[in-house]
């Protein structure tokens, strides 16, 4: 097994167990040449004698993901093989698994598990049209990990293969009991893409109920019985219809799952007064005028499929390689493929703060992949108005984002985080969470450029910004935050935030002390603060181990030292609490 703190390959720094499997352990460690964060899957190579099917289900999974590129699934970066085990290095996933958020919450919101249904027939869907085929074969809520953005991603192929016409069975019978289709535990016939629907519709029972299948004997009975509000629901339907023992007697493929799930937003009660035999008629009229728009779109949906899986490509690249310019290459040809999606500035930005801190030159980069302009055939646009125009939700949830990296992680970055974060500040698209943190980070900023303006001769328009940028209000609005850690790590990006909090906190009690005092902030407060940021540090100290946080971590650590020192000595020579004001009251 691999230790914490050990180097493996010359360059990936274990950092901790973050999970473990029947066939598997899996650590975060951190590239420390370039900082970046992945996930270690080891698996030992002999175990329990069962050495050929982790041999065989290890190597599947290799094969599997190495060609694979889609935003709800992992990407692997490298394969170690050493001595006793192999090793896949892949995408660190942040967030929780289904199984943990039902454990936690117990059975979820109807429309939640329709959105994970939707998701989950998408990039079934996509593994469904490799060619051949690839049967995921072990789809469960442990398997889903549920991310900061909403969006699932599914993990752990170790039991998935590639579908073979020519077969007539499966050679190894693999899958977890209760999820599993009949078909993958004996019978004469292979897995295929109903396999993955059974699976889904299993998944989705447990979610809406609360019991996997095991608690209700490997029956998968009607969700109403557990579920009363749902009872005789479409939805209902929908997962009795995965669910049936017989593979023919599903759905076609996901495409089909995913449409109906999109239907569920029809009123049932309309639906029930429709007869048998008009329904059939209807949907007899209604294949046929799909038959023919699918013929009539095959080139366009073609088109669109090789331009996604481009896209997708360009972005896989760029996260591969370990030269920033070759990588904002990537980046700048993923956006101009598809300027209105998120996933390519999102990932550009993550890259621009593995290393904790985003440089000059990073920060042109991002400028032009915004600034960069396309023909339309109409106008010229820039791919930041393409962005904001097709994807609005997507573009300020983004903005936000780019707007707090700039602040935590860019030198002197408060005006370039002020910028970004009003032009988003009253989206409605905009979180009520996040809204809540830009307007925190937009009050303080605003005050480092009002401060700097009076720093430089310049005088404010109206006497009211003089008491709207005062030491109070800027002690005030940092207090809202660094009291409150554990809200801010949840609503506003997490630790790294809080931690900029904290050397904001102690930064300013180190230079701006006497000021502090002059606008009514007492000694008592100011220490208070101090021992918050001290202890959050210490609860948090494993954030030291880690390439993006650790240039961080050492600033507030050094600022809180300066803090205290400046405390002690101030008081110690005055024996005062309190001063005389500054320019700012």
């Amino acid at each position: 097994m691999l230790k914490t703190g050990s180097l493996l390959d010359g360059k990936y720094r274990i950092i901790r167990e973050i999970g473990r499997g029947g066939m598997s352990v899996v650590y975060l460690a951190v590239n420390e040449r370039v900082g970046k964060i992945w996930a270690l899957k080891e698996v030992r190579k002999e175990v329990d004698g069962r050495d050929g099917i982790r041999e065989i289900s290890l190597a599947a999974e290799i094969e599997v993901l190495k060609k694979l590129h889609h935003p709800n699934l992992p990407v692997i970066i490298d394969i170690i093989d050493s001595v006793d085990s192999y090793v896949i290095v892949m995408d660190y996933i942040e967030g929780k698994s289904l199984k943990q958020i039902i454990g936690q919450f117990g059975p979820q919101d109807e429309r939640l598990v329709i959105a994970w249904g939707k998701q989950l027939c998408q990039v079934l869907d996509y593994l469904h049209s490799q060619n051949p085929p690839i049967i995921y074969r072990d789809m469960k809520p442990g398997n889903i990990i549920l991310r900061p953005d909403g969006q699932v991603t599914l993990i752990d192929f170790g039991t998935a293969r590639e579908y073979k016409r020519e077969n007539q069975g499966d050679t190894t019978w693999l899958g977890t009991r209760g999820y599993a289709a009949p078909e993958q535990f004996g019978g004469n016939r292979q897995t295929d893409p109903s396999t993955d629907i059974y699976s889904l519709g299993a998944t989705l029972y447990h979610l809406l109920t609360g019991y996997s299948p095991a608690d209700t004997q490997f029956v998968i009975y009607p969700i109403g019985r557990f579920r009363p509000d749902l009872s005789g629901s479409p939805l209902e339907k929908i997962i009795a219809k995965c669910c049936q023992p017989e593979p023919a007697c599903r759905y076609r493929d996901c495409k089909d799952l995913s449409d109906a799930l999109e239907r569920l937003g029809d009123k049932p009660d309309a639906k029930k007064r429709i007869s048998g035999k008009y329904r059939r008629m209807l949907m007899t009229g209604c294949l046929i005028m799909v038959i023919g728009v699918m013929a009539a779109a095959g080139l366009t949906a073609y088109g669109a499929r090789s331009v996604r899986n481009e896209y997708l490509s360009c972005i896989s690249r760029a996260e591969k390689t370990e030269d920033l310019t070759e990588a904002s290459g990537w980046y700048k040809e993923a956006i101009r493929l598809k300027p209105d999606e998120e996933m390519a500035y999102e990932r550009m930005l993550s890259d621009m703060t593995e290393d904790g801190e985003i440089t000059q030159e990073e920060k042109i980069l991002m400028d032009e992949s915004l600034n960069d302009t396309q023909d339309t055939g109409q106008e010229t646009v820039s791919n930041q108005m393409i962005f904001q125009k097709e994807n609005p939700k997507g573009y300020a949830v983004f903005l936000f984002h780019l707007g707090r990296e700039y602040y935590i992680f860019y030198p002197n970055g408060q005006r370039e985080a002020n910028g970004y974060l009003k032009q988003i500040l009253d989206d409605p698209y905009l979180p009520k969470e996040d809204r809540k943190a830009a307007q925190s980070l937009i009050a303080i900023t605003d005050y480092y450029i009002y401060a700097g303006e009076a720093a430089a001769g310049q005088t404010w328009a109206q006497a009211d910004e003089k008491d709207a940028f005062s030491y109070r209000r800027l002690w005030d609005l940092l207090m809202e935050i660094g009291l409150n850690p554990e809200r801010a790590d949840e609503q506003s990006g997490g630790q790294l935030f809080s931690l900029a909090i904290y050397r904001e906190i102690a930064t300013r009690i180190a230079t701006d002390l006497p000021g502090f005092l002059g606008a009514g902030v007492t000694k008592e407060e100011m220490e208070k603060a101090v021992r918050s940021a001290g202890e959050y540090l210490s609860v948090h100290a494993e954030l030291k181990q880690v390439i993006s946080s650790e240039k961080l971590y050492l600033e507030t650590e050094s600022a809180l030292l300066n803090a205290e020192n400046e405390m002690a000595s101030y008081f110690h020579v005055t024996g005062s609490t309190q001063d005389e004001g500054t320019q700012f009251e």
